[in-house]
């Protein structure tokens, strides 16, 4: 589905629930220092959970 069919969709009522979308996610860290390593794992994690509940 392009943007313009999810626009279109969208306004014709329906909410992104509705619709078969595919995303993706995008995390980082600004240093390689174990604490933001942790942190990258973990912003990883949590974008997957939020992805699967959907």
């Amino acid at each position: 589905m392009n943007v313009l069919q999810v626009r279109n969709e969208l306004l014709r009522g329906k909410t992104i629930f509705d619709m078969n979308l595919n995303v993706g996610y995008y995390a980082r860290v600004s240093t390689e220092k174990d604490d933001q390593l942790n942190s990258l794992e973990n912003k990883s994690n949590n974008f997957k959970d939020m992805i699967m509940e959907t």
